[in-house]
């Protein structure tokens, strides 16, 4: 199978060009803000596609959606459930300070045993609802075969989970779609996930096990991984690091603490110790009211993988 993946800030989001070698005919998977690339891949390939298949309606999923329509003239599949998500994305990009368009009406719903075919490729929906209503799994495979690459959307990362504290998100939902939808498919399967790399069921099976994900109230931090820090401001996605490292020397920062998110983008974060501990700034980080005991809060598209540290005049 032909599989390209492309990703475009600034949710740094997996967009998925999949492609049958024999017949050139391919589906395009969360089509979002990486679509011009989507479409010159699809044209340097020489391909045809023949649908556009959403994993959820979130807008960083679904924001390249009227353009994939606009260039391919395929029809949309989403699940029923995440309709109200996708028909209020304006209203998410709001959310994030962003503005996003309406995007076209959703052609059709998966139903549960369809079979939709590109080549001689098949793709099976499976829903998985708890990061969202509508989440699905898509299961690629060849005719005839059992499929064994997944598309998962939000749902499962490698080395972390999707969040839940988004509206119509349920913790316990999403962990009975890992465990019981996920897990079943062995674990061989291959994982590709809506940010970061590719994984397979066997190793986040493991990592489950040995280190489970638990969530923080306004964002994902994977326990085994956490740090402790109180979050005081943020310096804001769009600076660059020079600009950055200028803020940080004006305030006399002693360290800096680097967060390598799951999509491999590195989002510096800065601190200096002081009378009420660390002090945390950062691009991805929102200060969290919850309690005392303040930790770190990533956004919907922050998963942290690691945490390194080093000194300032290392940093530019």
């Amino acid at each position: 199978m032909l599989l390209s993946t492309h990703v475009a800030a600034p949710f740094y989001k997996n967009g998925y060009v999949l492609g049958c070698e024999e017949t050139a005919e391919a589906v395009v998977l969360d089509p979002g803000d990486e679509i011009e690339d989507v479409v010159r891949a699809v044209a340097d390939a020489g391909l045809e596609v023949k649908y556009i298949l959403l994993t959820h309606a979130h807008l960083d999923h679904v924001t390249g959606v009227a353009r994939a329509k606009d260039a391919f003239g395929a029809p949309v599949y989403l699940h029923e459930a995440d309709k109200p998500l996708y028909d209020n994305v304006v209203a998410q990009g709001r959310m994030f300070g962003l503005q996003v368009s309406p995007q076209p009406p959703v052609d059709r719903f998966y139903e549960p045993g369809e079979v939709i075919r590109f080549g001689r490729y098949e793709v099976k929906s499976h829903h998985t609802p708890g990061h969202c209503p509508g989440g699905v799994c898509l299961q690629v495979g060849r005719e005839g075969e059992t499929g064994r690459d997944l598309f998962v959307g939000d749902t499962l990362f490698a080395g972390s989970i999707g969040r839940t504290d988004l509206p119509g998100g349920d913790y316990e939902t999403l962990i009975r779609s890992i465990k019981n939808v996920l897990f079943a498919f062995g674990d061989d399967a291959r994982v590709y996930s809506g940010h970061g790399e590719p994984t397979t069921i066997g190793r986040e099976r493991r990592q489950q096990v040995s280190h489970p994900v638990r969530f923080h109230p306004q964002g994902q931090v994977n326990r085994a991984r956490r740090h402790h820090f109180p979050i005081v401001g943020a310096i804001g996605i769009g600076r660059s690091v020079q600009e950055r490292t200028r803020l940080l020397q004006r305030r006399k920062v002693a360290r800096v603490v680097v967060l390598r998110p799951l999509e491999h983008q590195v989002f510096e974060q800065v601190g200096k110790t002081g009378a009420a501990g660390p002090l945390v700034f950062g691009a991805d980080v929102v200060p969290d009211v919850h309690g005392d005991d303040r930790h770190m809060a990533i956004l919907v598209h922050q998963h942290v993988e690691a945490i390194v540290e080093r000194p300032l005049d290392e940093w530019e």
